[in-house]
């Protein structure tokens, strides 16, 4: 009895961890698909408006705005274009496919993609896609962070610049008070004098230290 026991609970064991591992590999499955979709539909927005700048200008071709020269130089820069996306999304391939070829296929890519989401249950989905928006969040938060952090430095620098002429003007403003004649001093104004060159040598000491 203990031995069938034993047994069961190892079964059981050996069954969760393939559920789990098989809905592991099912969501990191899905992401990935998710993310393949996106940046192929993007790519071919991309290549569409491509596509369509490409036609304005056969256009003003046609009607003399542009040379023969310019517009093979804007055929060899598109298919250099497409190839880039082509190995990206499909892979390299041994076969000298054409521009035109090679937008098919990316497009074919696309469309098995797309019906590979169909049949992924909605809920996975609605989890990857909640994982893609969580990530796009965190990536804004850093990027709104990296941009404080520049604006802060700025005003810091602003501030130490401020700092460093109001020393310059104030001892300058000492030494000419240094010029008069003793006589004119009083006990009020040296003792304004004396804190007027402490907080200056101060700021001219902190603004050291943070440069340093």
């Amino acid at each position: 009895m203990g031995g069938t026991r034993n047994s069961k609970t190892h079964l059981k064991g050996t069954l969760g961890n393939i559920q789990i591992r098989s809905k592991t590999l099912q969501e990191v499955e899905t992401n990935q698909l998710t993310q393949q979709i996106d940046i192929m539909t993007h790519t071919i927005q991309r290549e569409r408006e491509r596509a369509a700048e490409l036609e304005l200008r056969a256009r003003l071709f046609n009607f003399g705005k542009y040379k023969s020269d310019d517009q093979e130089g804007m055929f060899d820069s598109l298919g250099v274009k497409v190839e880039e996306v082509y190995r990206g999304c499909v892979g390299d391939s041994e076969a000298n496919l054409s521009t035109l070829q090679m937008l098919k296929a990316i497009e074919s890519r696309l469309d098995e993609l797309l019906e590979k989401v169909e049949i992924v249950p909605k809920e996975r989905l609605v989890l990857a896609e909640r994982a893609k928006e969580k990530e796009r969040r965190f990536r804004l938060r850093d990027e709104k962070m990296h941009q404080d952090k520049q604006h802060q430095e700025e005003r810091l620098k602003r501030a130490l610049e401020r700092a460093q002429a109001d020393v310059k003007k104030t001892v300058s403003h000492t030494i000419c008070l240094n010029t008069t004649p003793l006589q004119s001093y009083s006990p009020k104004l040296c003792a304004k004098s004396v804190c007027n060159i402490t907080l200056s040598l101060d700021a001219y000491r902190l603004t050291e230290i943070l440069h340093n």
